[in-house]
């Protein structure tokens, strides 16, 4: 099973909705491994094929008209087979960037969650806020922990959708018979720094009180600029999001 979605007491608003992918890598981590064997299994037939022509043709043990045609259909053959393979190492390729992709934001995601919940610790245990201004510093880090969650999200779907027009470097066939993996040349996701303490103080000058009613969240915005919905990049691929991220009606046990 792929990695587990984040557990903790505010862990449900930062995550829903559109904030965790539900997608299993590890499905998509399988099908590369069953389209690799498949690989290995088209290559075995593909020299073979090379091999009996060296001897049958190029050898001379069989010419002549028939021989010629014989010959030539093999070669269309080998050449179907050749294209196969090409076929096979792209998406062979493309199935493990998009499992590694999944599995980078879950990641992220995580660390986004575990982060905020740490400052809210520290917000619930400061003894110079009362309880309004602790409400209300909470709920801004989940709002922001749920909205960095949402746009990572949305950033894997788009790395998914520039992969699909990927294609793997002349290497990548060589790499993957010999058990290593070509990587799209695309740009990885990148996790936001860890967030800033948040322990505003109750009497402290106006940007004190600045911080109390509009405090950046854990990735350095306002509370004002954090909350707002998420922009049309988000909305142009939300029809991907729920097909590549949508819930699952089982989950895989390994």
């Amino acid at each position: 099973m792929g990695i587990a979605r984040p557990a903790g007491r505010y862990s449900g608003p930062m995550l829903d909705p559109d904030g965790w992918p539900e997608a299993d890598e590890d499905a998509f981590y399988d099908q590369a491994r069953m389209y690799r064997q498949t690989l290995h299994e088209v290559t075995g037939v593909l020299e073979t094929c090379r091999e009996q022509r060296v001897r049958v043709f190029e050898d001379r043990a069989w010419s002549g008209a028939a021989a010629n045609a014989t010959n030539e259909a093999l070669g269309a053959n080998i050449d179907q087979l050749v294209t196969l393979r090409d076929y096979l190492a792209t998406v062979i390729s493309w199935h493990r960037h998009t499992a590694d992709l999944i599995e980078q934001a879950k990641s992220d995601i995580s660390e986004h969650v575990d982060a905020a919940h740490r400052e809210i610790r520290t917000v619930e245990t400061d003894l110079g806020l009362d309880d309004d201004e602790k409400a209300a510093a909470v709920n801004s880090l989940v709002r922001a922990a749920h909205v960095a969650n949402v746009g990572m999200v949305s950033r894997t779907a788009e790395l998914v959708l520039a992969s699909n027009r990927w294609r793997p470097p002349n290497n990548a066939l060589v790499d993957l018979l010999n058990h290593e993996t070509p990587t799209p040349d695309i740009p990885s996701l990148i996790a936001p720094a860890d967030p800033t303490p948040l322990s505003p103080r109750a009497g402290q000058s106006g940007q004190a009180h600045d911080r109390h009613h509009a405090p950046a969240d854990s990735w350095g915005r306002t509370v004002s600029a954090a909350t707002q919905p998420p922009g049309r990049g988000r909305a142009r691929h939300r029809w991907y999001l729920r097909l590549l991220f949508a819930r699952p009606t089982s989950r895989k046990v390994r």
